[in-house]
């Protein structure tokens, strides 16, 4: 099976778990025997049989559509994060119908659009069937696992690489590719402050700007905190284990 992948968003946007989550359903797909490859824009042919998108708000669903008249089968893995109540959300839908370009619009076309939705857990299926109106016949749930390099570095890395390098043991630990207002860091520090257990944060390189004030305040000079940037694979799994 010929297959082309995009994620919706650049990579640059995105270091953490939507395109570790991407490449890994690639290599899985690649491991099957399917001839997978990145979607070239400035192909002058439609040279495979599936196109499996990453993310689903940026992304121009005349494309899917185009495909779509073709007799191409279409995969799309929102990567879907609720950021409002789940009646707001539905009740958001409303700009569906507006005659302007919107994100509410975009991820339902794309959605629509699809022949098979790929889900992370059942809670993001129900949300996106209720929300978007989605059919939940074509939604299935692949649920997340360990990253595949886990597996290849477990027994290679000790713990003590982290520890050696950082001087910290039994702590709290947050890893992400950025401190944001979806990942709610401010929170767990807020709730930690001042109980003297220790709290790893990595993503400290890459701030919401809307929080970073805040965040920077709350960390500044707490010897509980200790805030990184993100970490290569073999720290990550030190600092795991």
């Amino acid at each position: 099976m010929k297959i082309a992948y995009m994620l919706s968003y650049p990579k640059f946007m995105d270091k953490g778990g939507g395109v570790t989550q991407a490449l890994e359903a690639v290599n899985a797909l690649r491991n099957f025997g399917h001839d997978i490859k990145q979607f070239d824009w400035f192909s002058e042919e439609i040279d495979f049989d599936i196109f499996f998108l990453f993310g689903f708000t940026h992304f121009n669903p005349e494309v899917l559509l185009h495909l779509r008249e073709k007799g191409k089968k279409i995969i799309v893995e929102p990567i879907f994060v609720r950021m409002s109540s789940i009646g707001l959300s539905k009740l958001s839908q409303i700009m569906r119908y507006f005659p302007i370009s919107n994100t509410i619009k975009t991820q339902y076309q794309v959605l629509t659009l699809s022949d098979l939705v790929f889900t992370n857990s059942d809670v993001e299926r129900e949300e996106i069937s209720f929300i978007y109106g989605i059919d939940k016949s074509k939604i299935f749930v692949a649920y997340l696992g360990l990253p595949s390099y886990v597996k290849d570095l477990e027994n290679k890395v000790s713990k003590d690489l982290f520890y050696n390098t950082y001087g910290v043991k039994d702590f709290v630990f947050y890893p992400s590719a950025r401190i944001s207002v979806r990942k709610n860091q401010i929170s767990l520090i807020r709730a930690l402050k001042g109980s003297g257990i220790k709290l790893v944060l990595t993503g400290c390189n890459d701030i919401d700007k809307e929080i970073e004030g805040e965040f920077r305040e709350l960390v500044k000079g707490d010897k509980d905190i200790l805030c990184l940037p993100v970490l290569d694979k073999e720290m990550l799994i030190s600092a795991y284990k």
